[in-house]
């Protein structure tokens, strides 16, 4: 080949060279676009995963489902019961009127990658109860009569356990079962010999504090029916003394093989089965009693009602303000409706509402604080309320009890309930130095590590307990001591004796030895707490809150004795 020949053979390389170069440099940046939109989709869904609002739902499967929160926070838990099953004999000759399930509503506190378990009942298509304590029936043919009964529906429940109510009877009241909703009692007919229908027995509805008692239409008795389950005992069948009765998350069987009987519904406790088709099962309670649980109600289908918050029970088709007459005008809906019973299977669902940071509760008729606020000092983000709180002495960190006692603008101060550090010398060089100063001061800035920097913690002042207290005589030298809630000029005279009396027992419990006068928990590591203020006419002494509520005074050398129990004061609007 010639040199023009190379020389040709050497331009097309170096084309090919550069037009590969081109391809791949197109390549690599495709591939860097589609590694940068899969980084960005990813953060788009794992984002989404954290807005309030997001919604999961679970359908009847006949298994556990297991939820993983996706984010700390608090969730919002809502549970439907399943209807029992319907008595058939023929397309003219049934009834539909088995128990409706119950609804219950609930909010709960998780942490990211907790896990939590939700069991959906089943509405039953035969004599088998539904899944998740729905107890079974048994229908009786004997050539003139045909009695068909129905197995009873099963609960609905979310616990931090897995497997079926009946299984975690172990957790019965520990807290572990966050929510329950009844299961609806099995229904039954009879044929009477000349081929015609007969009477028909109607299933007990499930959920809310008791499920309710199954009857026969036609009047309305319970003879022969299953009773509803309740908070603390299972539904029985009504005639019989040791069979067919319900249990812990399981509904009773029917009573007797002779004439046939419906399953009771499950629930919190089951209602029983009955012991004639053309009576009805009992319906199953509900559950809302957990400690992890807040923002709690039951609701149920012509039920008793309850206005007590552990077993809150509103009807459905009841007169209450809280009846939902526009998504709920039945009473029932085969749909899941809050608030409303629930006909077919049961359901469950839950809501992401964020974090909600601090809670506070309004101070009731008589206390003389200005409120509580359940709050983290090292998060003031944090999900942080009574059910995960924590009031052992020396505990610094984590959700903590405070209580107001100064309400003022945009701000709240209050007073940690326990010392975060048992006992400590005021000052160990035996002379009262300012508060800034003084080794007290070290220790309160030691407990408080890791706190939000714009909390600075403080001890409370001596004035301070005096306003609290409507203490208007008080000095600040030694002969100004005073019991919180004493009488007369100088306020010397104790005025309660009994455990918890005292009013301002929120400013001295958890106190050494101090089983009466007001103290509420008996605690050994200290017997009280000091304030930051110096006693005015002695050089050595600052007052300090004793464990019996009295303010007075102390050498600031005193060890093994008082405590540290912070001040903080926050912006109301961090507070839900």
């Amino acid at each position: 080949m010639n040199k023009k020949g190379f020389a040709v053979s050497g331009i097309l390389y170096t084309i090919l060279l550069i037009f590969l170069a081109l391809i791949y440099m197109l390549l690599m940046n495709f591939k860097n676009k589609k590694n940068l939109l899969d980084q960005l989709k990813s953060e788009v869904i794992n984002g989404d995963k954290c807005q309030s609002g997001i919604v999961y739902t679970f359908d009847y499967t006949g298994d556990v489902q297991e939820f993983v929160a996706p984010c700390d926070g608090e969730y919002k838990l809502e549970v439907w019961g399943a209807q029992g099953g319907r008595g058939y004999y023929s397309d003219t000759c049934y009834i539909d009127d088995a128990g409706y399930g119950g609804y219950s509503v609930g909010t709960v506190n998780l942490d990211v990658d907790e896990k939590i378990y939700v069991v959906v009942g089943q509405k039953p298509d035969s004599l088998t109860g539904g899944y998740n304590g729905g107890g079974n029936g048994y229908s009786t043919d004997n050539g003139s009569e045909l009695e068909r009964s129905s197995g009873g529906g099963g609960a609905t429940h979310i616990a931090m356990d897995s497997g079926v109510l009946s299984s975690l009877s172990s957790h019965a009241t520990d807290g572990r079962i966050l929510i329950v909703a009844g299961g609806g009692g099995g229904s039954g007919t009879y044929r009477r010999p000349n081929g015609t229908c007969g009477y028909f027995g109607a299933g007990g509805f499930g959920g809310g504090i008791a499920g309710a008692t199954g009857t026969r239409l036609d009047d309305s008795t319970t003879s022969y029916a299953g009773s509803g389950g309740t908070q603390s005992i299972y539904g029985y069948c009504i005639s019989a003394s040791s069979y067919g009765h319900g249990s812990f998350g399981q509904g009773g069987n029917y009573y007797h093989t002779c004439c046939g009987g419906s399953g009771g519904g499950g629930g919190y406790y089951g209602g029983g089965g009955s012991n004639r088709p053309e009576w009805g099962a009992g319906g199953g309670s509900g559950y809302i009693a957990s400690s992890n649980l807040s923002n709690k109600s039951m609701y149920c289908y012509g039920c008793s009602e309850s206005n007590d918050p552990e077993t809150y029970t509103i009807s459905t088709t009841g007169s209450s303000s809280e009846r939902d007459t526009t998504n709920c005008s039945s009473g029932y809906s085969s749909n899941p409706v809050s608030k409303c019973a629930k006909a077919g299977n049961g359901y469950a669902k839950i809501t992401y509402l964020g974090v909600p940071g601090p809670t506070k509760v309004a101070a009731q008729t008589g206390e003389t604080h200005k409120g509580i606020v359940y709050l983290d000092p090292t998060d003031l983000n944090k999900t942080c309320n009574i059910g995960n709180s924590i009031s052992t002495p020396g505990t610094k960190t984590g959700c903590m009890k405070w209580y107001i006692f100064n309400d003022s603008g945009d701000n709240y101060t209050m007073i940690l309930d326990h010392n975060t550090t048992a006992t400590v010398e005021y000052e160990t060089s035996r002379t009262y130095k300012e508060y800034s100063q003084t080794s007290i001061k070290t220790q309160v800035d030691t407990d408080a590590t890791g706190w939000d920097s714009g909390l600075n913690p403080r001890l409370i002042t001596a004035n301070e307990i005096a306003t609290i207290t409507n203490t208007s005589t008080f000095a600040g030298d030694s002969s100004t001591w005073f019991y919180f809630d004493g009488t007369g000029t100088n306020k010397h005279t104790r005025v309660s004796s009994v455990q918890g009396a005292s009013p301002y027992a929120w400013l001295f419990d958890y106190t050494k030895g101090c089983t009466g006068y007001g103290c509420d928990i008996n605690d050994s590591s200290t017997s009280g707490y000091w304030t930051s203020s110096p006693v005015t006419n002695y050089s050595y002494r600052a007052w300090t809150v004793y464990k019996d509520g009295t303010l007075i005074n102390s050498d600031v050398y005193e060890p093994n004795t008082f405590g540290i129990r912070p001040v903080i004061t926050v912006s109301k609007s961090l507070i839900r």
